[in-house]
Protein backbone atom coordinates (compact mmCIF):
# COMPACT_ATOMS: atom_id res chain seq x y z
CA UNK A 1 0.00 0.00 0.00
CA UNK A 2 3.01 2.19 -0.03
CA UNK A 3 2.64 5.47 -2.01
CA UNK A 4 5.25 4.42 -4.30
CA UNK A 5 3.39 1.70 -5.23
CA UNK A 6 3.15 2.26 -9.13
CA UNK A 7 6.83 3.25 -9.24
CA UNK A 8 8.96 -0.02 -10.01
CA UNK A 9 6.30 -0.27 -12.60
CA UNK A 10 6.35 2.83 -14.40
CA UNK A 11 7.00 1.02 -17.79
CA UNK A 12 4.52 -1.45 -17.60
CA UNK A 13 1.83 1.47 -16.13
CA UNK A 14 3.07 3.09 -19.38
CA UNK A 15 1.81 0.54 -21.52
CA UNK A 16 -1.08 -0.16 -19.92
CA UNK A 17 -2.40 3.18 -19.37
CA UNK A 18 -0.72 4.38 -22.53
CA UNK A 19 0.82 8.15 -20.55
CA UNK A 20 4.05 9.06 -19.57
CA UNK A 21 6.03 7.64 -16.71
CA UNK A 22 6.89 10.74 -15.79
CA UNK A 23 3.48 10.79 -14.45
CA UNK A 24 3.71 7.07 -12.20
CA UNK A 25 7.17 8.65 -11.22
CA UNK A 26 5.02 11.96 -9.85
CA UNK A 27 3.09 9.98 -7.57
CA UNK A 28 6.19 9.54 -5.55
CA UNK A 29 7.10 13.13 -5.70
CA UNK A 30 3.98 14.76 -4.92
CA UNK A 31 3.70 12.76 -1.45
CA UNK A 32 7.43 13.41 -0.84
CA UNK A 33 7.54 17.02 -1.98
CA UNK A 34 3.72 17.78 0.08
CA UNK A 35 4.38 15.74 2.91
CA UNK A 36 6.61 18.31 4.88
CA UNK A 37 4.21 21.68 4.33
CA UNK A 38 1.27 19.18 5.44
CA UNK A 39 3.16 18.53 8.29
CA UNK A 40 3.60 21.26 9.79
CA UNK A 41 0.72 23.86 8.66
CA UNK A 42 -1.67 21.01 8.87
CA UNK A 43 -0.91 17.88 10.81
CA UNK A 44 0.13 20.09 14.10
CA UNK A 45 -2.38 22.62 14.02
CA UNK A 46 -5.02 20.38 14.00
CA UNK A 47 -3.51 17.82 16.90
CA UNK A 48 -3.12 20.62 19.02
CA UNK A 49 -6.60 22.24 18.67
CA UNK A 50 -8.50 19.38 18.09
CA UNK A 51 -6.75 16.73 19.85
CA UNK A 52 -5.36 13.58 18.35
CA UNK A 53 -8.87 11.82 18.14
CA UNK A 54 -10.04 14.58 16.22
CA UNK A 55 -7.16 13.93 14.13
CA UNK A 56 -7.56 10.35 13.44
CA UNK A 57 -10.75 10.21 12.61
CA UNK A 58 -9.81 13.37 9.53
CA UNK A 59 -6.53 11.04 9.04
CA UNK A 60 -8.51 7.98 8.29
CA UNK A 61 -11.47 10.00 6.11
CA UNK A 62 -8.25 11.08 4.04
CA UNK A 63 -6.39 7.96 3.45
CA UNK A 64 -9.12 5.66 2.72
CA UNK A 65 -10.50 8.37 0.35
CA UNK A 66 -6.96 8.23 -1.16
CA UNK A 67 -7.02 4.45 -0.87
CA UNK A 68 -10.44 4.06 -3.13
CA UNK A 69 -9.57 6.82 -5.17
CA UNK A 70 -6.96 4.57 -6.84
CA UNK A 71 -8.70 1.77 -7.21
CA UNK A 72 -10.54 4.17 -10.02
CA UNK A 73 -7.63 3.69 -11.80
CA UNK A 74 -8.84 2.36 -14.89
CA UNK A 75 -11.55 4.97 -15.43
CA UNK A 76 -9.39 7.58 -15.24
CA UNK A 77 -5.52 6.70 -14.40
CA UNK A 78 -4.62 10.43 -13.23
CA UNK A 79 -6.53 9.48 -10.18
CA UNK A 80 -3.26 8.37 -9.02
CA UNK A 81 -1.47 11.17 -8.86
CA UNK A 82 -4.95 13.03 -6.96
CA UNK A 83 -4.67 10.48 -4.63
CA UNK A 84 -1.25 10.94 -4.09
CA UNK A 85 -2.02 14.26 -3.05
CA UNK A 86 -4.57 13.20 -0.36
CA UNK A 87 -1.99 10.92 0.81
CA UNK A 88 0.26 13.56 1.41
CA UNK A 89 -2.26 15.67 3.66
CA UNK A 90 -3.38 13.23 5.59
CA UNK A 91 -0.49 10.77 6.25
CA UNK A 92 1.33 13.04 8.31
CA UNK A 93 -1.66 13.46 10.91
CA UNK A 94 -1.40 9.54 11.52
CA UNK A 95 2.47 9.68 12.04
CA UNK A 96 2.29 12.07 14.31
CA UNK A 97 -0.27 11.01 16.36
CA UNK A 98 1.40 7.42 16.77
CA UNK A 99 4.59 9.21 17.73
CA UNK A 100 2.48 11.19 20.40
CA UNK A 101 0.90 8.32 21.76
CA UNK A 102 4.57 6.50 21.99
CA UNK A 103 6.41 9.23 23.59
CA UNK A 104 3.50 11.14 26.09
CA UNK A 105 1.19 7.34 26.56
CA UNK A 106 3.96 5.21 27.97
CA UNK A 107 5.51 5.01 31.44
CA UNK A 108 9.34 5.85 30.95
CA UNK A 109 10.90 2.42 30.97
CA UNK A 110 8.38 1.71 27.84
CA UNK A 111 8.99 4.91 26.09
CA UNK A 112 12.19 3.25 24.13
CA UNK A 113 11.28 0.32 22.99
CA UNK A 114 7.58 1.77 21.64
CA UNK A 115 9.52 4.34 19.74
CA UNK A 116 11.65 1.82 18.24
CA UNK A 117 8.46 0.09 16.99
CA UNK A 118 7.28 3.19 15.72
CA UNK A 119 10.85 3.72 13.74
CA UNK A 120 10.87 0.30 12.51
CA UNK A 121 7.38 0.07 11.45
CA UNK A 122 7.80 3.44 9.42
CA UNK A 123 10.19 1.43 7.53
CA UNK A 124 8.93 -1.93 7.16
CA UNK A 125 5.77 -0.26 5.60
CA UNK A 126 7.04 0.83 2.30
CA UNK A 127 9.17 -2.02 1.47
CA UNK A 128 5.94 -4.32 2.64
CA UNK A 129 4.34 -2.12 0.34
CA UNK A 130 7.18 -2.65 -2.87
CA UNK A 131 7.14 -6.53 -1.98
CA UNK A 132 3.63 -6.99 -2.73
CA UNK A 133 3.50 -4.74 -6.07
CA UNK A 134 6.00 -7.31 -6.78
CA UNK A 135 4.36 -10.56 -6.22
CA UNK A 136 0.90 -9.53 -6.97
CA UNK A 137 1.75 -7.43 -10.00
CA UNK A 138 3.01 -9.59 -13.24
CA UNK A 139 4.17 -7.59 -15.67
CA UNK A 140 4.56 -10.19 -18.14
CA UNK A 141 0.82 -9.97 -18.71
CA UNK A 142 0.52 -8.62 -22.10
CA UNK A 143 -2.88 -8.55 -23.08
CA UNK A 144 -4.13 -4.52 -21.81
CA UNK A 145 -7.35 -5.39 -20.59
CA UNK A 146 -6.17 -8.55 -18.62
CA UNK A 147 -3.62 -6.11 -17.12
CA UNK A 148 -5.55 -3.61 -16.39
CA UNK A 149 -8.11 -6.16 -14.54
CA UNK A 150 -5.23 -7.26 -12.11
CA UNK A 151 -4.07 -4.05 -11.48
CA UNK A 152 -7.48 -2.98 -10.32
CA UNK A 153 -7.82 -6.55 -8.30
CA UNK A 154 -4.16 -5.26 -6.59
CA UNK A 155 -5.63 -1.96 -5.62
CA UNK A 156 -8.89 -3.54 -4.49
CA UNK A 157 -7.20 -5.70 -1.87
CA UNK A 158 -5.46 -3.29 -0.36
CA UNK A 159 -8.32 -0.82 -0.08
CA UNK A 160 -10.67 -3.41 1.23
CA UNK A 161 -7.28 -4.32 3.87
CA UNK A 162 -6.94 -1.08 4.81
CA UNK A 163 -10.76 -0.44 5.31
CA UNK A 164 -10.72 -3.06 7.68
CA UNK A 165 -7.66 -2.45 9.79
CA UNK A 166 -8.42 2.04 9.93
CA UNK A 167 -12.51 1.52 11.17
CA UNK A 168 -11.87 -0.01 14.36
CA UNK A 169 -9.27 2.19 15.36
CA UNK A 170 -11.34 4.98 14.90
CA UNK A 171 -13.46 3.31 17.83
CA UNK A 172 -10.77 1.87 19.76
CA UNK A 173 -8.40 4.84 19.71
CA UNK A 174 -8.81 7.46 22.90
CA UNK A 175 -7.79 10.98 22.55
CA UNK A 176 -6.39 11.06 25.78
CA UNK A 177 -5.25 8.42 28.87
CA UNK A 178 -7.65 8.68 31.89
CA UNK A 179 -3.87 9.43 33.59
CA UNK A 180 -1.26 10.68 31.47
CA UNK A 181 1.65 7.72 32.92
CA UNK A 182 4.37 9.91 31.55
CA UNK A 183 5.62 13.04 33.49
CA UNK A 184 6.27 15.07 30.27
CA UNK A 185 2.72 14.83 28.87
CA UNK A 186 1.71 17.10 32.54
CA UNK A 187 4.31 19.28 31.70
CA UNK A 188 2.77 20.08 28.01
CA UNK A 189 -0.25 21.30 30.66
CA UNK A 190 1.67 23.68 32.45
CA UNK A 191 4.10 25.08 30.06
CA UNK A 192 2.66 28.32 28.13
CA UNK A 193 1.66 27.19 24.42
CA UNK A 194 4.32 28.36 21.78
CA UNK A 195 3.17 28.79 18.15
CA UNK A 196 4.83 26.47 15.17
CA UNK A 197 6.88 28.93 14.70
CA UNK A 198 8.21 29.32 18.01
CA UNK A 199 8.69 25.55 17.92
CA UNK A 200 10.76 25.75 14.88
CA UNK A 201 13.34 27.96 15.90
CA UNK A 202 13.83 26.54 18.70
CA UNK A 203 14.17 23.05 16.73
CA UNK A 204 16.71 24.50 14.51
CA UNK A 205 18.95 26.37 17.51
CA UNK A 206 19.41 22.63 19.00
CA UNK A 207 22.58 21.48 16.77
CA UNK A 208 22.29 17.92 18.03
CA UNK A 209 18.88 17.38 17.14
CA UNK A 210 19.80 18.75 13.80
CA UNK A 211 22.86 16.25 13.41
CA UNK A 212 20.43 13.75 14.18
CA UNK A 213 17.66 14.91 11.90
CA UNK A 214 20.14 15.42 8.75
CA UNK A 215 21.41 11.80 9.32
CA UNK A 216 17.61 10.48 9.70
CA UNK A 217 17.17 12.41 6.60
CA UNK A 218 20.08 10.79 4.35
CA UNK A 219 19.29 6.72 5.68
CA UNK A 220 15.48 7.46 4.44
CA UNK A 221 17.34 8.95 1.40
CA UNK A 222 18.69 5.73 0.84
CA UNK A 223 15.86 3.64 1.50
CA UNK A 224 14.06 5.49 -0.95
CA UNK A 225 16.90 5.32 -3.85
CA UNK A 226 16.51 1.36 -3.23
CA UNK A 227 13.39 0.98 -3.47
CA UNK A 228 11.82 3.59 -5.91
CA UNK A 229 14.74 4.54 -8.65
CA UNK A 230 15.98 1.12 -9.22
CA UNK A 231 14.48 0.27 -12.63
CA UNK A 232 11.80 -2.36 -13.70
CA UNK A 233 12.29 -6.03 -14.12
CA UNK A 234 11.33 -5.01 -17.70
CA UNK A 235 13.76 -2.49 -18.12
CA UNK A 236 16.35 -4.45 -17.26
CA UNK A 237 14.91 -7.38 -20.18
Amino acid sequence: ASYGLFVPFSTYMTQLYGIHHVFVVLTSYIFNGLYPFASFFLADPIIESKGPGFGLVFAVIGMLSCIWLRTLVNQWVYFINIASVLAAITDPLQCNIVSLVGSNWFPINQQVIALTLISIFSILGPIGGSFYSLIYININVEDIEAGKEMMFKALLFIALTYTCIYIPSIFFFRGKPAIPPCPASEMVKTESKKTIKEQFVMLLRNKNYMLLLVIDLFHLVLIGCLLYTSPSPRDRG
